[in-house]
């Protein structure tokens, strides 16, 4: 029965014998490498004059008659997990801030606004003892890293006894109660970028006497000077009325004057309406243009020379 067909059952034999050989083989190859790079590393070090213990030996010899399972290649669990441990130490030794994160810098708190190749900040607060601060246009981290200061957060110096505040030339935006309640608040120059100030962003600012909204100011919120008692003048630059919120100027003097471009007025007679709390006594007048001395030059002939008489105007 067995010769009626012998050479399949040969050809099945060979082909599982030349498997298991073709696997010993490899795995006789790599154990055998495994030890010609464990003696080579061996070799190199006792050139360099560094002492091989016998632990080195004995684990270069474990490692070269350990078989290799399938499938294996030479990374083990602990070795992941040790990866994974130094990509979680990386993450926490990261040399910047994301956006949200919070920094100090000279007693000023500041938020991460935004952060890539234009990174942005907002003021969040002061801890400080200063009567009069200045915001400045950039401020520097811990980790080098420059951020405009384009926003006043909401509250930063809500009921605060700064008596001065300069802002930065960056600070675009005035958020809500930015200055409310700050009683001792008398002098504040405001950024000629600024476009927005929020709702009830100086009220209760009882020592304010005055203020100058820039140019490029587009929008004044609700209450915003609600409670400045003593503001008696409010200058605007923009040939433009912002838009104002309801009470923006309720309970500001009732004397109080609003100076305005030239040729503006009517303009800002429309909008200055009694629900933003302008009473009939709150006059608007025509903002004085400053004047600057200027020279001219008037040229004049003295026998058929010419001459330029300098006059200062």
């Amino acid at each position: 029965m067995f010769e009626s067909n012998p050479e399949p059952l040969r050809l099945s034999y060979r082909k599982g014998f030349i498997k298991m050989s073709w696997r010993h083989t490899m795995a006789k190859l790599s154990r055998c490498f495994l030890a010609i790079l464990v003696t080579l590393l061996l070799v190199t070090a006792s050139l360099a004059g560094i002492p091989a213990g016998g632990m080195a030996v004995t684990e270069a010899a474990s490692i070269a008659d350990r078989p290799l399972g399938d499938g294996e290649d030479g990374d083990s669990e602990d070795d992941e997990d040790s990866d994974d441990e130094d990509d979680e130490d990386d993450e926490d030794d990261e040399d910047s801030y994301e956006k949200g994160d919070e920094f100090t810098v000279g007693s000023v708190d500041y938020e991460v606004t935004k952060t890539g190749s234009s990174p942005k900040v907002s003021v969040t607060g002061y801890s400080g003892s200063k009567k009069s601060l200045t915001i400045k246009n950039t401020v520097t981290d811990e980790y080098g890293v420059t951020y405009k200061v384009t926003a006043i957060g909401k509250s930063a110096f809500q009921g605060s006894s700064l008596t001065g505040i300069k802002l930065g030339k960056n600070v675009k935006t005035i958020s809500a109660s930015a200055f409310a309640k700050s009683r001792k608040l008398r002098n504040v120059k405001l950024s000629a970028g600024l476009q927005t100030i929020g709702a009830s962003a100086f009220s209760g600012c009882t020592a304010l006497t005055k203020i100058v909204l820039p140019s490029k100011v587009t929008g004044i919120g609700k209450d915003a000077f609600n409670g400045c008692k003593k503001l008696k003048s409010v200058q605007f630059k923009s040939a433009k009325p912002p838009k104002f919120g309801k009470n923006c100027f309720k309970g500001i003097d009732k004397n109080a004057v609003f100076k305005v471009p030239a040729k503006k007025k009517a303009d800002y007679g429309k909008k200055l309406k009694s629900s933003t709390g302008r009473k009939a006594s709150m006059e608007i007048q025509i903002r004085e243009q400053s004047k600057e001395q200027t020279w001219k030059f008037v040229p004049f002939l003295v026998r058929k020379e010419v001459y330029v008489l300098c006059k200062l105007s």
